[in-house]
């Protein structure tokens, strides 16, 4: 989508076709019906990133466009004491846990988990026991890093158990290569658990740097690795940034705050 050369920013064009196709552009076709058919609407983007995205696009550069983000409800995902989520879970652990979701499974690329491991050798450097929480389907085999345990959760199939499993976490880490307003790490900063993630897409949106969670220049693994060790630093000790987190979330997307942006677009709409 970020591509300089993605055609959906200037039409799609007969000259601006990739070199090497033949035939029938059906990316052409669907994008000339969309021009005809379409009428300005107005747009609301759950990102600032969306948002962008929409403005810059040949279709959409000239409708109406806003923000409103994802709703989380706070009385659902809120803040746990450590000790009983995971006894709630069942985790015995006493090593720092960092958590991972992805209902894709690891092995799907745009949410990072290659990367996540990268970082992970540099964050043993300085953390010697550390656990891997992942959420998601169990793959075949785990990968092999001296000193830490990968704990393969599954699917959650609850609000509840989903709250515990953010709170049994001290730090969440979301090291998307793409991802929009993902919901686990906005789930987790209204837990108020630090999110460290890549600073593409929604995150910037979602994590305020080194006030509620860490944001990684993408896709430099050493920066992920020092955001993750500067948030387990954070979590045992003033877990500053954890309380910011639950305290931004309740500030931007609680359902009445939603609901309310919403209210205001319908009226600028209607009128």
């Amino acid at each position: 989508l970020d591509t300089p050369e993605a055609r959906w920013r200037d039409g799609y064009t007969k000259s601006n076709r990739p070199s090497g196709e033949s035939g029938l552009d059906l990316d052409r076709l669907a994008w000339e019906r969309k021009g005809k058919k379409w009428r300005p609407a107005h747009m609301v983007a759950a990102s600032t990133w969306l948002a962008e995205a929409a403005r810059s696009s040949a279709l959409m550069r000239a409708w109406p466009i806003s923000e409103t983000p994802h709703p989380i409800d706070p009385a659902i995902f809120s803040p746990m004491a450590t000790v009983d989520a995971r006894k709630n879970l069942g985790w015995s652990t006493s090593s720092p846990v960092l958590l991972f979701l992805s209902s894709a499974g690891i092995d799907d690329s745009r949410k990072g988990f290659d990367l996540l491991i990268k970082a992970i050798a540099q964050v043993t450097e300085q953390t010697t026991k550390l656990t891997i929480a992942v959420v998601g389907p169990k793959p075949p085999m785990p990968p092999s890093i001296e000193g830490v345990h990968f704990h393969w959760h599954g699917t959650v199939g609850s609000d509840a158990k989903l709250q515990s499993v953010y709170c049994a976490a001290d730090v969440v880490v979301t090291p998307s290569r793409q991802d929009n307003m993902p919901l686990t790490a906005m789930e987790a900063q209204t837990c108020g658990r630090p999110v460290v993630a890549f600073a593409v897409g929604g995150l910037p949106d979602i994590v305020r740097h080194e006030t509620t969670g860490y944001l990684a220049q993408p896709f430099d693994t050493a920066d992920l690795a020092q955001g993750i060790q500067r948030a387990l630093t954070n979590s045992h000790t003033s877990n500053s940034w954890g309380a910011a987190a639950r305290e931004n979330a309740i500030t931007l997307w609680t359902p009445e705050i939603v609901a309310q942006s919403y209210a205001e677009t319908y009226e600028r709409a209607l009128a």
